[in-house]
């Protein structure tokens, strides 16, 4: 008997150091932001605070890094020469 086939299983959560190498950034720049939780982040066990795991979901990263985007600026109008 085969298993069935449905949705692939979610991905792995990532650690500080795997989401610091995807984002390009140090660990200690993402630590940062997630004490002021300017970033997406899950806390595993533990509650708050100390022994808890803090883990990264790829998607919500990508969502984010999404957000972050500054659209460029719209090139100016030339100006007419006022008439005397």
């Amino acid at each position: 008997m085969s298993e069935p086939t449905g949705p692939s299983p979610d991905p792995p959560l990532l650690d500080l150091r795997a989401a610091a190498r995807f984002l390009g950034i140090a660990p200690s720049t993402l630590q940062s932001w997630v004490w002021k939780k300017r970033i997406p982040h899950v806390k595993l066990g533990g509650g708050k605070g100390r022994g808890a795991l803090t883990r990264f979901r790829p998607e919500a990263l990508r969502e984010w890094i999404a957000a972050q985007e500054i659209p460029p600026r719209e090139p100016p109008t030339p100006r007419e020469d006022p008439k005397p």
